[in-house]
């Protein structure tokens, strides 16, 4: 994965790559779930998993590491997400790992719109420790927090479909880190940012969103000891992520239950 660089003397950032996370993690001393390299794949390569040619002994190559992250109990996901299949079983409260986390897809229609919009020709392959989170009502607690402008809007639970009772130094922790993340963000990376080419992207510009600022989403994991740890990053609510317990165009404070029943 190359990093150009531009006038503004930075690195480019890429909200939905998991590498430049963990880039600005490491920088700033953030507490985040680890990932190793597994491999490289081409995008071209990955759009074209269903055809026959030498493009699927290079994906084969990329993922040779995934038996034995089965045999570590790990998970496997793509720089830009994690597979449908995972994201399934978390949100309807089976969060055990399960051995298919660990078997790359790329019959997967979620991996396939996210990989379409992708705006490097590359896609690093991740391995990562399952980690056993803290619980409520089966549900992991985690948070997600919404940065607009280079400021945090709102911060809320990641799972809308069980209240969540209010963890005050949690939610310190989070507004904390995010702080000091979209505060790296603004000082040491390139502007503007590098987006995925999605609609989502288009119809905020027309709303008004400034490309050239400084927007994400910041998702955290609670594990058993109550340590809170960086998971992922992604786009804002306003390039398509989703507003967990806020209700849609309305983050702003704190939400722990569902606003939309």
């Amino acid at each position: 994965m190359t990093a150009n660089t531009n006038h503004s003397g930075g690195q480019e950032f890429c909200p939905v790559s998991l590498g430049d996370w963990l880039r600005a993690w490491q920088a700033r001393s953030i507490p985040h779930v680890p990932a190793h390299l597994m491999g490289m794949a081409s995008v071209d390569d990955c759009m074209s998993f269903d055809t026959e040619g030498p493009h699927i002994n290079r994906l084969s190559t990329a993922f040779q590491g995934a038996a034995q992250a089965r045999t570590q109990g790990r998970m496997i996901r793509f720089d830009c997400c994690s597979s449908m299949e995972l994201k399934q079983r978390m949100a309807s409260g089976q969060t055990d790992w399960q051995p298919e986390f660990a078997i790359p897809v790329l019959d997967d229609p979620r991996l396939m719109d996210i990989l379409s919009e992708f705006p490097r020709p590359d896609v690093p392959i991740w391995s990562r420790p399952w980690i056993v989170a803290a619980k409520v009502q089966n549900y992991p607690v985690e948070y997600r927090a919404f940065v607009r402008d280079g400021l945090v809007a709102g911060i809320s639970s990641y799972y809308p479909q069980r209240p969540l009772p209010r963890f005050e130094d949690q939610i310190r922790t989070v507004n904390h880190h995010t702080e000091v993340l979209a505060d790296w963000i603004q000082r040491e990376t390139a502007k503007p940012l590098l987006w995925p080419q999605s609609p989502h992207m288009l119809k905020a510009q027309g709303d008004g969103m400034d490309p050239n600022g400084v927007h994400f989403t910041a998702d955290y994991l609670v594990d058993e000891a109550g340590g809170i740890l960086f998971l992922e990053g992604g786009p804002p609510h306003e390039m398509g992520a989703h507003p967990c317990c806020f209700r849609p165009g309305e983050i702003k404070g704190t939400a722990l239950t569902d606003r939309n029943s």
